[in-house]
């Protein structure tokens, strides 16, 4: 089932000197172990704005500080690879419910970041496109807790339907490839997870893609990822027909 739900990524070696080009039909996903050295963490310090040291600030709290760095230094480089802006030049502006986007109103350029934890550490999902608005989710697979709570207040009666077994068990693994589809489509609208999750519907059929409309009747598409073994994603982007999906590491 979880291999229905996904495609398998298909990884292309690149490099940050050399973007590749972003064409208007294209999606580029980017997979990146969050871990930069001191001297890249002292630039990445320079960009954070007030909102984003504040961020810093509890992310160092619970041990994750370095990663936060990490996901901002290699959000900053990659939105200057795409925009050609040079990195001191990006600033970034955050809507009500805290989606980002370039202060410079520059509409020809979008882009979404989402990160996990798995048994090699954390990594990020950054994910960029010039045709509209996108939003991307990625989790480890060896994610716990009360699935069941969730399932029942925020995954429609289809979607519970793939989630619980005969015994009312929750199935981790789907129930993470259909979590990543809701958090996705949030993150694309701007909602975040400020949306009746439980009348959105983000699966449909036994596919690795769906077509949906949000409530303002603007439409999307949702394209799940298994990213590796341990990890799965979901992209979700403006407009009701497939896109080219890039996958992309260093």
């Amino acid at each position: 089932m979880l291999d229905k739900l996904s495609t398998k990524a298909n990884w292309i070696n690149s490099s940050l000197e050399r973007m590749p080009t972003l064409e208007s039909n294209e999606i580029h996903i980017w997979l990146l172990p969050l871990e930069i050295s001191e001297e890249q963490q002292m630039v990445a310090k320079k960009w954070l704005n007030y909102t984003q040291k504040s961020k810093h600030e509890k992310r160092l709290k619970s041990g994750m500080g370095s990663s936060y760095l990490a996901g901002r230094y290699y959000l900053y480089k990659l939105i200057s690879g795409y925009s050609d802006l040079p990195d001191e030049e990006i600033e970034l502006s955050y809507t009500r419910l805290n989606k980002p986007f370039l202060k410079a109103n520059d509409t020809s350029l979008f882009f979404n970041f989402s990160d996990t934890s798995d048994q090699a550490g954390a990594i990020g999902m950054f994910a960029f496109s010039r045709a509209g608005e996108i939003g991307v989710d990625i989790e480890s697979l060896q994610r716990t807790g009360n699935f069941s709570a969730i399932v029942g207040k925020r995954f429609t009666s289809f979607e519970q339907s793939l989630v619980i077994d005969q015994n009312g068990d929750v199935n981790e693994d789907i129930f993470l490839s259909v979590w990543t589809r809701k958090e996705a489509s949030g993150k694309a609208t701007g909602q975040g997870i400020n949306f009746k999750m439980n009348q959105r519907e983000v699966v449909g059929s036994i596919n690795s893609y769906h077509h949906y409309q949000d409530e303002s009747s603007r439409k999307w598409t949702l394209q799940q990822l298994r990213l590796s073994e341990e990890l799965i994603g979901c992209v979700a982007y403006e407009g009701n027909h497939l896109r080219a999906v890039k996958t992309l590491t260093l």
